[in-house]
């Protein structure tokens, strides 16, 4: 198990993560850091607890909000995979209508080729 040693407000804090997770953990409290001194120069000096909490919720929105993009993002790639969808099936169906209708021409021309030979052959036996 890893351990990283992280600053947030000034206060070193020790953390413990997975294997290999180190360089993330330490990403993740640099923004941390960065949101609630973002916040301690827009609201002063509240407290610790109280600074920590509104950086949290703060934090937690922001995630919210990605949560709900990546929502609306997976509805649209679902509509626009169905409407995809839609589109094969209307074209393999109009395929297999153009593939019917050929097979109708062709077996139509055949039929109408073995009359023409049956009346050639009737005629010369009359």
């Amino acid at each position: 198990m890893g351990k990283v040693s992280v600053n947030v407000n000034g206060y070193a804090y020790d953390v413990a993560c997975e294997d290999g997770q180190e360089p993330h953990l330490k990403e993740l409290a640099t923004y941390v850091n960065k949101r609630v001194g973002e916040l301690r120069g827009a609201v002063g000096d509240v407290g610790e607890a109280r600074l920590l909490v509104m950086a949290a919720i703060l934090i937690a929105d922001e995630a919210s909000d990605a949560f709900a993009r990546a929502d609306d993002l997976a509805a649209e790639l679902a509509t626009a995979r169905d409407s995809k969808e839609a589109e094969v099936v209307e074209a393999q169906e109009a395929m297999k209508a153009r593939i019917e209708a050929r097979n109708q021409a062709l077996t139509a021309a055949m039929v109408n080729g073995l009359a023409e030979r049956i009346e050639s052959i009737a005629e010369r036996l009359e």
